[in-house]
């Protein structure tokens, strides 16, 4: 068989391969007939990972991107981006009829907020030729129905050897309800922070009023102890009452005896006795008004006692929450 023979053949088998047919491989000789078999596994090989690459990009769970950037590398009717079926259900469209494969597809959808911020770090990202500048954001995408949702991007870009962008392929989440419960969470803490402070300032009043009440009982324990040294002294001031009021009583009889040379003497005696009544008086009023004093000053005693007690309980259980509130800003802070 000549070789143009067999050129002729191998031409005609390849045709009705690529063609989807099965060829008849009897009129090859060996050589052709193992790089048939060799194309035919290459075939098969490519149509499997075409396959598998299909399902990836359409039924993966989240949103898939492919950007093109050399259009030397694009082949006939291949579109210079295109997004995977997930893609779009994630923004609320069907098909490439409402949301095309176009980069202002996606452009367009991007918060007037975080366009400018998404754009630059893509740019930084393609432009960096040492591949180290990583495209890993957070923004947010409008859907269909107008709404805007949080999604986490990341992408990698293949280069040719002088370090050029080539290809960028990467995927987007959706992240909202993780985004939202994250700003409740951070808000919440906010007002949890808040409500530390609030107990911390809580407790510092807590400790100070359990040093004034402890001061009080110590002045309510002075007074008592004065109150009982008053009340000697007035038992004192009424014995000498009492002695003088005997004197006076002795002077008028021995006045009287005297006749006119003791009215004179008799006047002195008559002060002296108004004296001795006068401080008896004030000597029992001075009692009364210490029994009163002794009396309220036991009461503030055992009332400034309960209050210690209970303020005692009282720091004592704010130590603990002290501590519990210290240990939950601890955590908030991590």
């Amino acid at each position: 068989m000549s070789d143009r023979s067999v050129s002729t053949d191998l031409a005609a088998v390849l045709d009705a391969l690529f063609d989807g047919q099965s060829p008849d491989l009897a009129t090859l000789d060996g050589r052709s007939r193992a790089l048939v078999e060799r194309v035919q596994t290459l075939a098969r090989d490519r149509r499997l990972l075409d396959e598998q690459l299909s399902l990836y990009f359409e039924h993966s769970g989240v949103g898939l991107f492919d950007h093109i950037l050399d259009e030397t590398r694009l082949a006939p009717g291949q579109p210079q981006t295109t997004y995977s079926a997930e893609m779009r259900r994630m923004l609320g469209y069907r098909d490439e009829t409402d949301f095309p494969n176009e980069f202002s597809s996606f452009s367009n959808s991007l918060h007037p907020d975080d366009k400018e911020r998404v754009e630059a770090a893509f740019a930084a990202h393609l432009m960096d030729k040492t591949d180290r500048t990583p495209f890993d954001i957070r923004y947010r995408l409008r859907r269909k129905t107008g709404e805007f949702i949080w999604v986490r991007a990341l992408c990698g870009t293949r280069r040719d050897r002088d370090g050029n962008p080539l290809r960028a392929c990467g995927s987007t989440f959706d992240i909202d309800t993780e985004k939202r419960r994250s700003d409740l969470l951070e808000t919440l803490l906010e007002r949890t922070r808040a409500t530390l402070d609030d107990a911390r300032s809580a407790v510092t009043v807590v400790e100070s009023g359990v040093e004034q009440v402890q001061a009080i009982r110590q002045a309510v324990d002075a007074m008592a102890d004065l109150s009982t040294q008053i009340s000697q002294l007035t038992g004192e001031i009424q014995a000498i009452a009492k002695q003088t009021n005997l004197l006076a009583l002795n002077a008028t009889i021995e006045a009287a005896r005297a006749g006119e040379a003791g009215r004179g003497f008799a006047v002195v005696a008559g002060e002296v006795k108004a004296l001795a009544k006068n401080s008896h008086q004030m000597a029992d009023r001075i009692t009364d008004l210490v029994d009163q004093s002794v009396t309220t000053s036991k009461g503030a005693g055992k009332g400034a006692s309960g209050v210690i007690t209970a303020m005692d309980d009282i720091r004592t259980a704010t130590e603990t929450v002290k501590t519990a509130l210290e240990t939950l800003d601890r955590e908030m802070s991590r």
